[in-house]
């Protein structure tokens, strides 16, 4: 018995399954293993806001 005979591969739904399957997978396994194509390629960092802390409008002292 071949690889061939055991799925069928003439068959179209044969392949909307499995590239369903693989798209699935692929989506389940983006946040766990370093997928450079399913990753977004430009992320921006995240810039640090720096604020003052006030008291009833009022800056408390040091």
């Amino acid at each position: 018995m071949t690889l061939a005979a055991a799925f069928p591969i003439h068959d179209w739904q044969f392949w909307v399954v499995t590239l369903i399957f693989l798209a699935a997978a692929a989506w389940l396994l983006k946040g766990v293993l370093p997928i450079p194509f399913l990753t977004k390629r430009a992320k921006a960092k995240k810039q640090t806001k720096r604020v003052t802390i006030t008291v009833e409008g009022k800056t408390p002292d040091k």
